[in-house]
């Protein structure tokens, strides 16, 4: 799908929810209008149910972050756990398909890092499992990558801004570091990747997690 359709599938949405905001509120109108409380409350009602929805869903008021963070962290390290963001960054050729790159670093807590350390067995089945449909599949396992490896961790670790020199600089340290924590024991690392031909990737989701650090780290890189 072209940047064109993206965009108008985003405004799409966009439109929807105030139409239906309006419309609501039209009903909450009419029912006062007419007199009628018990309907006024009820629109009244889901008119709030849907902006609290809305906002909740793109994590805009209290608590749904740490919801989402459970969640999130639950697929694919098969224990729920809260994050705390030390760097974004995020680069999409088409924003509501998510098509681009996008690199996060985490910080876990001492407790989770300890744990981490030396995970129960269960852990090395997360995060594709069933879920895998790249091409290329590897659940949970040390690093001191194989050679292998070499070709996705390094499509996964070589997006650059050209548009942004200074996040660019940025942003080419952290991949450096993350370079680094994949050739040193004690981390994690797992990867589920696309090819669109022999040795040419064409997507790649990537996790990372550094016990002593403390830091998860997710990439997702999609053409």
């Amino acid at each position: 799908m072209d940047f064109i359709q993206s965009t108008f599938l985003y405004w799409s949405f966009i439109t929807g929810v105030i139409v239906v905001c309006l419309w609501l509120m039209y009903g909450v109108y009419r029912s006062y209008e007419r007199k009628n409380r018990i309907q006024a409350w009820l629109t009244w009602f889901l008119l709030g149910g849907f902006i609290t929805f809305v906002l909740f869903v793109n994590d805009l008021i209290p608590g749904s972050n740490a919801y989402y963070d459970y969640r999130y962290t639950k697929s694919i390290l098969g224990e729920g756990i809260l994050l705390d963001e030390i760097y974004e960054y995020e680069s999409y050729v088409e924003p509501l398909l998510g098509d681009g790159y996008s690199l996060y670093v985490y910080g876990i807590s001492e407790e989770n890092g300890d744990y981490f350390a030396h995970p129960d067995s269960t852990f090395f089945d997360f995060p594709f499992g069933e879920r895998a449909n790249g091409e290329q599949v590897k659940n949970w396992r040390g690093t001191r990558s194989m050679k292998e490896d070499s070709i996705y961790l390094s499509f996964a670790l070589g997006e650059e801004n050209h548009y942004l020199p200074v996040r660019k600089t940025k942003l080419s340290s952290v991949q450096k570091l993350i370079g680094a924590l994949l050739n040193e024991e004690g981390n994690y690392f797992a990867y589920n990747a696309r090819e669109h031909s022999e040795n040419f990737v064409s997507d790649i989701t990537l996790y990372v997690i550094s016990p002593k650090n403390r830091w998860l780290i997710a990439i997702y890189s999609n053409t």
